[in-house]
């Protein structure tokens, strides 16, 4: 099993698609590769077969439309 599909296995108590699940599991590895939060930047380590640009406006499309409620926080956490 890859990283990313491990944390989408660990990920997966949050409840969300496995769309969702997937693309955060990217953004948290790439977060921490690239140690920065630019969408741009980040587009260009996800681990995926899409282009760059595929993959920044998915990152946009994610955070303009999802809302990362306390509670999912909390279950993931504790």
């Amino acid at each position: 099993m890859n990283i990313p599909a491990q944390l989408v296995q660990e990920l997966s108590i949050l409840g969300w698609s496995i769309a969702r699940l997937t693309l955060i599991s990217h953004f948290i590895i790439a977060v921490i590769q690239c140690r920065t939060v630019n969408l741009k930047t980040l587009a260009n380590v996800f681990d995926t077969d899409a282009k760059v640009n595929s993959n920044y406006k998915r990152l946009q499309r994610f955070f303009r439309s999802f809302d990362l409620d306390q509670d999912s926080v909390y279950l993931f956490c504790y």
